[in-house]
């Protein structure tokens, strides 16, 4: 027969209780500083968003003053870049993840992941995807910061308040624009493509902009830095030798 418990034991002094372990004050308090400085990572991350989409709508940016052109145009224009980058930087991911597979791993259902796998099987055709898909991130990265610069923050209502070092910085070099780019960009679509690389190169977009990538690389444009990069012997590198 199963002992009754006493009700004037402790959770410590019954053995049927399972036991809790307390965390250290040392671990609670960084758990709560982890906490802390995530909500701070956020609440940086809607703000500057915020603001940047803000000042794009209230007519601040190079393209709105030079060249006069509505925030919607800017808007479709900096979405339309995002996600050109976006699919530049996932798609290298997705490749370098997916190096190892056979094109007919795949199952009929990822039909443009196994076309590009397809393309990407000699050495020369990755090679040409890499050199094309640098030359159009660097592109879109100088055009994206060119057009949603904020070049005469120091005229706006609340300018005076701004530091001169703070504007030359945040609003005239673009360092607003380049945190909305790395994250929306870069880091999103590089993380996605690291978790689930089959998923993001079958689409039909994806297979034509690392198709332009390769045009892009035949036009030689990045020829001198291929002459330059050939001068260094290739490594022939050994697996370890196994010890006894």
């Amino acid at each position: 027969m199963k002992p009754a418990n006493n009700p004037n034991t402790t959770p410590s002094d019954d053995p049927n209780q399972p036991v809790e372990l307390s965390q250290p004050p040392e671990s609670r308090a960084v758990s709560w500083l982890h906490q802390f400085t995530d909500w701070l990572s956020f609440a940086f991350f809607f703000g500057v968003c915020s603001l940047f989409f803000w000042l794009v709508f209230d007519l601040e940016t190079r393209a709105s003053i030079e060249f006069g052109w509505s925030p919607w145009v800017v808007t479709a224009i900096t979405l339309f870049l995002i996600a050109f980058v976006g699919i530049l930087e996932g798609s290298q991911i997705a490749i370098i993840n997916l190096d190892d597979k056979d094109p007919m791993d795949f199952c009929s259902e990822k039909l443009h992941t196994r076309k590009i796998k397809a393309l990407m099987a000699a050495k020369e055709s990755i090679h040409h995807y890499l050199i094309g898909r640098q030359l159009l991130v660097v592109v879109s990265v100088i055009v994206f910061s060119l057009l949603t610069s904020f070049p005469h923050m120091r005229n706006h209502e609340f300018g005076a308040y701004i530091p001169p070092i703070l504007d030359m910085i945040v609003f005239k070099l673009g360092l607003i624009n380049a945190l909305v780019l790395l994250w929306f960009g870069q880091l999103i679509p590089q993380l996605i493509a690291h978790r689930a690389p089959q998923r993001l190169l079958n689409f039909w977009v994806v297979r034509k902009v690392i198709q332009l990538c390769v045009f892009f690389s035949h036009l030689k444009i990045a020829k001198p830095s291929s002459v330059v990069a050939n001068q260094v012997e290739i490594e022939n590198i050994k697996p370890p030798a196994k010890t006894k």
